[in-house]
């Protein structure tokens, strides 16, 4: 639901003149290159920070992008044993 909200919010409407409800609201131009990376549950490799420095790739499913977590560009990914992370 989180992602979706955002996305919409950063989708320009017609009653809008065309610009997106973010810029009306900040009057700035929304960035969404975070949103193109990845498809939303797509599989995605991640690395485990648990097991350094014997790092093992690990497929997950991308959830969405994981505000104010970590590092800028983080995203929840859902490991195969239902555990989400960040």
């Amino acid at each position: 639901m989180e992602s979706t909200t955002h996305i919409r919010s950063f989708t320009s409407r017609s009653n809008l003149q065309g610009r997106t409800p973010y810029e009306i609201l900040t009057r700035e131009t929304p960035d969404i290159m975070e949103y193109l990376d990845f498809h939303f549950f797509q599989l995605v490799k991640y690395y485990e920070s648990t097991t350094f420095p014997n790092q093992h790739e690990y497929l997950g499913r991308r959830l969405g992008l994981a505000h104010k977590v970590g590092q800028a560009m983080c995203y929840w990914i859902l490991k195969e044993n239902g555990q989400v992370i960040a």
